[in-house]
């Protein structure tokens, strides 16, 4: 397959113009109105914006978690077809299915009754509506480590660190930095403590740090020439003692080399 650089113009009128969302302040759309047209308009529209104030003036958001829904009215001019209808778990594995709008908005529109020439014709009003079941709070992940691989339980728009404290409470504590990878091909871009796994995910990968990194993993763990002046303690707390069963049972502690129990009680 062809590819293209990011400043191919073919690769900027797919991704500044090409059924995409976007955020902008109404001044930007005063000051450069889109133009009277029915394809292209939005990529006019941000290219007079990139001229004007410069390539930093627009931030790119892959959304992996479904915090956008678009509604293909019947009056269209895109000349859309309908492809497939989409499966009520897959809408209920998005954020934006946690709107308080969300359920009354899915209301107003029925389900498609007849089609003609493969086109949906607007919508007749009668027959069953999209309803929206109880919502899934958990979902099943494949965790792949180089000991095995374990399905874990974890809830829906979990981040990274609270995906690894589900394998933790799974098989045990992990490396202080054990890194997670969204593919095996991928495995220079690790997920980042705060990254969502993604709607659509059911596997990821995990690998280990090298033994120069178990020591805690943070700068703070040395000093220097590579002195340790601390260390890092996984902790377990037993299943009977866990009051909620949202709350990691494992969690790491860094502590100085010269901690007690006294100090590890205090954190």
């Amino acid at each position: 397959m062809m590819r293209y650089h990011e400043s191919d113009r073919r690769v900027r009128k797919m991704t500044y113009g090409y059924g995409f969302s976007y955020v902008y302040r109404r001044e930007a759309a005063l000051q450069h109105p889109y133009p009277d047209q029915g394809m292209g308009e939005d990529f006019k529209f941000f290219s007079e914006l990139l001229t004007a104030h410069g390539e930093k003036c627009i931030g790119l958001l892959e959304d992996e978690i479904g915090i956008c829904l678009h509604t293909l009215h019947g009056g269209n001019t895109s000349d859309s077809i309908a492809l497939w209808e989409v499966d009520r778990d897959e809408i209920r594995d998005l954020d934006v299915s946690e709107s308080e709008c969300f359920v009354s908005y899915t209301f107003q529109f029925p389900r498609k009754q007849e089609k003609k020439n493969k086109h949906i014709l607007d919508w007749v009003g009668q027959g069953e509506h999209i309803k929206m079941m109880p919502k899934r709070a958990y979902r099943e992940v494949m965790a792949h480590t180089p000991f095995g691989k374990f399905n874990v339980t974890c809830r829906r728009g979990a981040s990274k660190r609270e995906f690894i404290a589900a394998v933790e409470d799974r098989i045990g504590a992990l490396p202080w930095e054990t890194i997670v990878f969204r593919t095996t091909a991928d495995a220079t871009v690790p997920l980042q403590e705060n990254n969502r796994i993604g709607a659509y995910t059911g596997e990821l990968w995990l690998a280990f740090p090298d033994d120069n990194m178990t020591s805690g993993g943070s700068s703070s763990s040395t000093a220097g020439a590579g002195v340790r002046t601390s260390c890092a303690v996984n902790v377990t707390i037993p299943l009977a003692a866990a009051r909620q069963p949202s709350v990691s049972r494992i969690f790491h502690v860094d502590l100085p080399l010269e901690a007690t129990v006294a100090d590890l009680r205090a954190q």
